[in-house]
């Protein structure tokens, strides 16, 4: 690749490296398994200008050192395996699981009831008291209306 330098200069570039291809693959898959979209999102955002302070050398600089501290504060909930296949040069996640994990979480979910066929997601003391009688009643209208 041909590159602009800071001080005003072209060069041709060539950059290999594979370790840091694979562990920035594994690190970003373990993000979207447990960073909150927003976060994640703008994470995305932010890394190319850090990126490019590193690059023109701005290492110590105030803004390089703020994205250290937001980085480090959202990365806290970023940890656990991720299972990659290496493969003529590329690195492709086939596995991964965290404690931390954002994915849906089935014992959060309200009990369902099942009323006239339908699943109902109602705490079951509040469907009995409200919607029980009048369930009883939509279905004995219906009942009525199909057998017209």
């Amino acid at each position: 690749m041909i590159e602009d330098r800071l001080v005003g200069i072209k060069s041709r570039e060539i950059y290999e490296v594979p370790g840091a291809i694979t562990l920035i693959t594994a690190h970003r898959d373990l993000e979207d398994l447990t960073l909150e979209k927003e976060l994640a999102e703008f994470k995305r955002v932010i890394e190319g200008r850090y990126a490019q302070l590193v690059y023109n050398g701005q290492w110590f600089g105030p803004l390089k050192r703020a994205f250290d501290r937001f980085i480090d504060d959202a990365n806290r909930a970023v940890n656990g395996e991720v299972r990659i296949r290496l493969h003529k040069g590329s690195a492709v996640v086939v596995g991964r699981r965290s404690d931390d994990s954002a994915l849906y979480d089935f014992d959060l979910e309200a009990p369902v009831l099942r009323v006239g066929g339908f699943d109902t997601p109602y705490p079951p003391a509040k469907l009995e008291e409200e919607y029980l009688p009048d369930a009883d009643r939509i279905l004995e209208a219906v009942d009525k209306v199909l057998a017209y």
